[in-house]
């Protein structure tokens, strides 16, 4: 007679299953939380039985041992998971052994960190433990994207996907939402991401109040009428975070399975993010994004009035005259405003840095850019891209308005997860994009064939929104024929729609162009 399932299970020396029991058990008691302890593992267990039987029957005998050791370690391993995103308080005394325990554990060298925090190496050893568990780090974080979300909503079978940050019961952060997705992108704009500065120890144990080291990224869907449902949620350890390099790191979705325990999805779910710590530069760039997104200034378009040193304000821009004719060495010449505004960084060498000429104009536009505006997460190339100028474009203007009735012109620029775009040059359909506006960008790319598309816009006053701006044309700049550390000057004709048979010119726009193919990580 073939042995029973118990009996095949327990008939070796050495079972993998035991071994399995005893590291869970090893693991849970060394929580201090024996009733969790005791309820996980009759939990787990029971969980184990009601699959194992099922299949065992099917697989040679040898193979059965293996098979419940795999079905006992997958939901053992999201029980231990899922215990690291419910806070629990750890007694203060036991902090410090937690502490060096925590860093040993994740391979923190602490020679290495006490030389980071320039400690005297005559100091004792407690005032060095002191001064590295309140030492402080700030952390880049980037929420990239989830894959494989459920379905929040049953009627569209979609998802309006967003994620929360948490630290133990703090929340520390949350994007915009997605709609219609479940398999969501989050970029700048829908605030992927952010500065998250912590203390060492309190990075791996969590805080003194209770709480566990690392993050907890809970995916939610936006409902506007009633409560956000949870779409699962993930744990980030701290040693991911601590060693972070700005490489992707994926985590699966755990959901609770109504008794308080979380399991695996089933859909396999998952959300990727990246870290890094981050530089001087992060924290100015991210202030300076917050800072013109509460002025409603994200798109680097002059949509209120503001004034340069000069006293030069939007709305005399928009009343004021554009062109004017000097009577310059005997002869009469015709000069124009300098759009948006004049060089910040005229000397009094320039006896008029409001009016040029068109040829002064025109070689003011081909001097090297002096910003440029470093986007996307590809780490194969860079992508030097600088919008110079447009030329014949058409006239979007059918109402004369303030004496104006030309196109006011910007260039969109999309290429993989990088969306950028110009400033506004109002009421000219030849415009210039001067050195010092916001024209020149770093394309960060992931795969060596995309294409970089651009798209010129009519911009209409009280919006934001591409959308809601007219359409003028559209170019494609094809990267792959372009040698690695070579500027080009390309020109390319705008057309309305890419297909051939139907498409009308509707003008030109040049680029200045380059690609280097090898570059260190991104923003060091």
């Amino acid at each position: 007679m073939a042995p029973s399932m118990l009996e095949s299970l327990t008939s070796y020396d050495e079972s993998r299953i035991e071994g399995v029991l005893i590291d869970a058990t090893n693991d849970l008691d060394n929580a201090d939380l024996p009733d969790f302890v005791s309820n996980t593992l009759i939990h787990v267990t029971s969980k184990a039985s009601e699959i194992v039987p099922k299949v065992a029957s099917k697989i040679p005998l040898p193979y059965v041992d293996e098979l419940g050791a795999l079905a006992l370690s997958v939901p053992l391993k999201a029980v231990k998971v899922g215990y690291s995103l419910i806070p629990h308080e750890k007694k203060e005394e036991d902090r410090t052994e937690d502490f060096l325990a925590a860093l040993e554990k994740a391979g923190v060298d602490l020679h290495t960190e006490y030389l980071r925090l320039k400690m005297n190496p005559s100091a004792c050893e407690s005032c060095k433990i002191d001064a590295l568990k309140s030492a402080k780090i700030t952390f880049l974080v980037e929420i990239v994207g989830c894959e494989g979300l459920a379905a929040g909503d049953l009627l569209t079978g979609s998802s309006d996907p967003f994620v929360k940050v948490k630290f133990g019961n703090k929340m520390l952060h949350k994007t915009k939402s997605q709609p219609n997705t479940l398999d969501p992108i989050y970029t700048l704009r829908q605030d992927a991401l952010w500065l998250w500065t912590v203390t060492m120890e309190d990075l791996f144990l969590g805080s003194s109040k209770g709480g566990v080291g690392g993050l907890a990224l809970e995916v939610c869907d936006y409902d506007s009428l009633s409560s956000d449902d949870t779409l699962g949620t993930a744990a980030v350890p701290p040693e991911d975070i601590y060693y972070g390099d700005e490489e992707r790191m994926s985590y699966p979705l755990l959901a609770e399975d109504g008794d308080g325990y979380f399991l695996p999805l089933k859909s396999g779910a998952t959300i990727a993010i990246r870290v890094r710590r981050a530089t001087s530069y992060h924290k100015e760039f991210l202030a300076n994004y917050k800072q013109n997104v509460l002025k409603k200034n994200v798109s680097g378009v002059l949509e209120e009035e503001k004034t340069d040193e000069r006293g030069h304000g939007i709305i005399q821009t928009l009343l004021g005259e554009e062109i004017k004719v000097v009577h310059e060495n005997g002869e009469n010449v015709e000069k124009f405003k300098v759009l948006p505004a004049p060089d910040p960084e005229a000397t009094s060498m320039d006896a008029d840095p409001m009016w040029k000429t068109a040829n002064e104009i025109d070689t003011l536009t081909m001097q090297p850019s002096r910003n440029y505006k470093y986007i996307g997460s590809g780490k194969i190339a860079r992508v030097y891209l600088e919008i110079l100028s447009c030329d014949n474009l058409p006239n979007m203007e059918t109402v004369k308005a303030f004496g104006k009735n030309k196109t006011d012109a910007f260039v969109q620029v999309v290429y993989e997860d990088c969306i950028c775009r110009t400033d506004v040059i109002d009421d000219k359909n030849n415009p210039r994009f001067l050195p010092w506006t916001n024209r020149a960008f770093v394309l960060h790319s992931r795969f060596p064939s995309s294409v970089v598309n651009l798209g010129v816009f009519d911009y209409d006053v009280g919006s934001d929104v591409v959308q809601d701006h007219d359409f003028i044309g559209r170019a494609a700049v094809d990267l792959s024929s372009l040698r690695p550390d070579t500027e080009y000057l390309l020109d390319y004709k705008l057309y309305d729609t890419a297909l051939l048979e139907s498409r009308k010119d509707r003008g030109t726009i040049r680029v200045s162009n380059s690609l280097n193919a090898i570059f260190p990580p991104l923003f060091a």
